[in-house]
């Protein structure tokens, strides 16, 4: 019998196992939404057939996804600690057509039951830390305006109100401006309101309403409501509503209230 002895020599580490998605064939499904993994991008390797549409591919790493709706979805590729391109393709290996090369987060309009193939790489004047890939959609996003609004009689300031439900559009912003006919004049405000959370979820805003020509007062008034959502610098998605409402008086607070 013979002992075989492994060295290994001092300040020499072992190569590590490129991540598990480094190949086109071993892309990993994204089978539910939102979704989010994070891969060694320093262990990842290059393909001989991996495609160059975004100047080149370095480290890359493949996600599989193939929609049940068709709409807009929302992916990004990043990577420390500069970032990476994120690329889509449809088509099979070595005939891949591309559909969106990017840098960071990027929206595109996707087909129900078509398989898109997403491909993570690094530039390649920097090497790559983790690969950080996100994916979530289809973006939406719909406002109502509620039928009834209120007024302090004391200040004239009104308080419009409704519902948003937004997923995946990024900074929310709801916007409008409110309109009463008060004697001769016709007294216009605007208004505005942030949405924090973008989740399919419907939500309650409201917003408070001065005058810029006058004081709003009980009665009969007309409003248009609008939101819009950006995940992206290219991509926004907007709803509008607008109707005629009533405002109410607000009752005082009475004592110990």
């Amino acid at each position: 019998m013979v002992a075989v002895a492994v060295l290994t020599w001092p300040g020499v580490a072992a190569a590590a196992a490129p991540p598990a998605n480094d190949d086109f064939d071993d892309a990993t499904t994204v089978s539910g939404l939102p979704f989010t993994d994070v891969v060694p991008g320093a262990d990842a390797t290059t393909a001989t057939d991996d495609p160059t549409a975004c100047d080149g591919a370095i480290s890359t790493v493949w996600y599989r996804f193939t929609p049940t709706r068709t709409g807009s979805y929302v992916a990004t590729g990043t990577a420390e600690p500069y970032g990476a391109y994120l690329s889509i393709f449809t088509g099979t290996r070595g005939a891949l057509t591309p559909v969106v090369c990017s840098s960071g987060t990027t929206v595109w309009p996707a087909e129900a039951g078509t398989t898109y193939y997403l491909m993570v790489s690094a530039f390649q004047w920097s090497p790559p830390g983790d690969f950080v890939f996100t994916l979530d959609g289809p973006s939406a996003i719909d406002v109502t305006l509620d039928p009834q609004g209120r007024v302090d009689p004391r200040t004239g300031v009104a308080q419009v109100s409704g519902t948003v439900t937004c997923r995946v559009t990024g900074w929310t912003m709801i916007r409008g401006v409110l309109r009463q006919r008060v004697g001769r004049l016709i007294i216009s405000g605007g208004f505005a309101s942030e949405v924090p959370v973008c989740d399919g979820t419907p939500r309650r805003w409201a917003a408070d309403v001065t005058g810029e020509n006058g004081i709003f007062a009980g009665g009969r008034a007309t409003a248009r409501v609008d939101a819009e959502g950006c995940p992206d610098a290219l991509s926004c998605f907007s709803d509008v509503a607008e109707g005629t409402l009533r405002l109410s008086p607000r009752r005082a607070a009475g004592p110990g209230r």
